[in-house]
């Protein structure tokens, strides 16, 4: 909500405010409609109390998570005088300000380096019996009052939507690291070469000159280009969605997120063949 932007935004340009972004649980990874993270309303109290019910609901893998994050937006299914009304988004702070040591109620810790990815602060989290305010649950599309009367405002989905650009981030990464590996491997082969085979001719054949390579790198070459037409075409159609959203259009999120998800899928597993294809050359 735009109150919500007013307390959290000039703390977070300012870098006085570190996030994480913790939707994926241990036994359900990003499946988010079976995550099992609870957040029931307690009246008396005016808070939510936040619960890991078993060791598959625990928080997992995060990035910034481990160390380094001082607040957390988190994925919870609210329950309300004992109903459920879905997974919504929760905004917390779950580090003391002035220790940076976890606050009650929570157990975070790091789960080591990201294979590939050393620089990054994956870690875990569990709640038990952890409290928040009301006014924490994330409230542009949703919102509930005092005496747990909950009201719609759009899509709450739209909360997902951050996966969705960082989804496509990785489409692009992958086509620029495919590329930039296929040009040392162009490189190399250029200069090496192997067995006397030109006729007429003592020098030895250059790599690259030899069918057999050129069969291998054409693929990943014309792979790397069709991965960047996708990223920027799924870039463009996330730019698009925003504008819907504030709109209150939310037609094509549902499109948007199908495309994202597959497309991440088949694009990265390519990018690592492609990846050891080239190496082997």
């Amino acid at each position: 909500s735009e109150e919500q932007v007013n307390e959290y935004l000039e703390d977070i340009l300012n870098y006085r405010i570190l996030g994480c972004y913790a939707q994926t649980e241990i036994g359900h990874g990003s499946d988010v409609q079976s995550l099992q993270t609870e957040a029931v309303l307690d009246e008396l109290t005016d808070e939510f109390v936040v619960n890991t019910p078993d060791i598959k609901a625990a928080k997992f893998w995060p990035g910034e998570l481990g160390k380094m994050a001082t607040h957390a937006v988190f994925h919870a299914k609210l329950i309300i005088k004992g109903e459920s009304y879905g997974v919504n988004a929760f905004i917390a702070r779950i580090r003391n300000d002035e220790t940076h040591v976890p606050l009650k109620g929570l157990e975070i810790g790091d789960i080591g380096p990201k294979y590939g990815f050393f620089s990054k602060d994956n870690g875990y989290m569990i709640f038990k019996d952890f409290r928040i305010p009301r006014k924490a649950l994330l409230s542009r599309f949703i919102s509930c009052s005092k005496d747990g009367v909950l009201s719609i405002h759009g899509d709450p989905k739209v909360a997902y939507s951050t996966m969705l650009l960082i989804r496509v981030s990785l489409l692009n990464l992958g086509w620029d690291l495919l590329l930039k590996a296929l040009m040392i491997t162009v490189n190399y082969t250029s200069y090496r070469t192997q067995f006397r085979s030109i006729p007429g001719s003592y020098d030895e054949r250059r790599v690259i000159d030899y069918q057999a390579t050129q069969l291998k790198i054409a693929p990943i070459l014309a792979f790397g280009y069709a991965n960047l037409f996708v990223g920027k075409r799924l870039l463009a159609m996330i730019q698009k969605v925003e504008k819907e959203i504030g709109q209150s259009n939310f037609k094509t999120m549902k499109e948007l997120h199908a495309l994202c998800s597959a497309f991440k899928a088949y694009f990265m597993q390519e990018t690592l063949d492609g990846f050891f294809e080239a190496r082997e050359l």
